[in-house]
């Protein structure tokens, strides 16, 4: 989170997928290990970068979206 809000602009948005609870699981275009830190690790990693978690929805395929925006 950290490189990501060093270039993010003040006021700038990011917007990512990530499942809402931690854990890991196999990729399946490349078979690498895939982790997701959970909801409120993502939070919390944000805020301490001045990013805000801004919003959140969910897909009908479960995909979780996560709406950030820099302060």
């Amino acid at each position: 989170m950290a490189k990501v809000a060093a270039v993010l602009p003040s006021g700038g948005r990011l917007l990512f997928t990530a499942p809402s609870q931690s854990c890991s699981w196999a990729d399946a275009m490349t078979g690498r290990t895939s982790n997701s830190l959970g909801h409120e690790a993502y939070r919390n990693a944000l805020e301490a970068e001045g990013t805000l978690l801004v919003g959140t929805q969910r897909d009908e395929g479960g995909n979780r979206y996560y709406f950030t925006q820099k302060t």
